[in-house]
Order: structure tokens, then sequence, then C-alpha cells
């Protein structure tokens, strides 16, 4: 017999749990008390974060389904797990040059950046384990 299948709602509740202890260890003990950033400013990143986190749960949910996975392997746990860490990241940089935290050239630099390894690293990664070595 094969794993147990999770339902939708445990995948969110897996995504949402991380977002209280997220929000604050790094929005308010790191950034607010570490960094002095004023918490008005801080809403809408966590805004968008907690997003983020909350659109990807159907998706990997979607992708890792017994089903899915079947019928298009691996390839599309790889584009979910792509899209999200590079949407995680492209926010972090877009963030991090609006509030201050690196230079505004800095942080576009590192999302161009990110734009281009992420999903170049997904790619070897799967075609790596696709080899037959």
């Amino acid at each position: 017999m094969g794993a147990k299948e999770h339902s939708l709602a445990s995948w969110f509740l897996g995504f949402a749990f991380p977002i209280p202890v997220g929000g604050i260890l790094i929005f308010y003990v790191f950034l607010h008390r570490a960094m002095l950033i004023a918490p008005e400013k801080l809403w809408i990143p966590f805004g968008v974060f907690t997003t983020i986190q909350m659109l990807f749960a159907p998706l990997f949910y979607w992708a890792n389904r017994g089903e899915a996975r079947k019928q298009a392997g691996m390839p599309l746990l790889h584009v979910v797990s792509c899209g999200y860490f590079l949407a995680l990241l492209l926010a972090g940089g877009y963030f991090a040059g609006s509030l201050g935290l690196v230079a505004p050239m800095t942080a576009r630099a590192f999302m161009v950046g990110s734009a281009v390894i992420i999903p170049l690293a997904f790619g070897v990664v799967y075609w790596v384990r696709r080899q037959k070595w």
C-alpha cells in the first residue's frame, strides 16, 4: 500500500503554520527590533509573503498528489518548487531594496540573478535526476 494521501486542508495548515512563527521572528524581532524598521513599513511585505505562501499551498498539493505525479512525473513538482522559490526571492529582493536594507541597484541585481539562476538550478537538478548513470 502506498503513502497516505493528505487532504488539501492539511496542506493549507502545513503552509499556514510557519506564517506566525516567521512573522514574529523575521518581521518583528529581526526587521523591527534589530534593524529598527517601523512596523508600518512591514505590513505590506508581510502580506505579500503570506500571500505567496498561501497561493502556493494548493499548487504543491496538486503537484504532489499521486495521480498528478504518475501523469506528469517529477517535472510538475520541480516547476511548482521553482516558482515558489523564485517568487520568494523576487519579493525578498524587492522589499530589501525598498526598505533600505540593501542599495536599490544591489536589489535589482539580486532579482535579475535570481530570475536566471533559480530556473537553471532547478533545470539542472531535474536533468541530473533523469540521467541513467
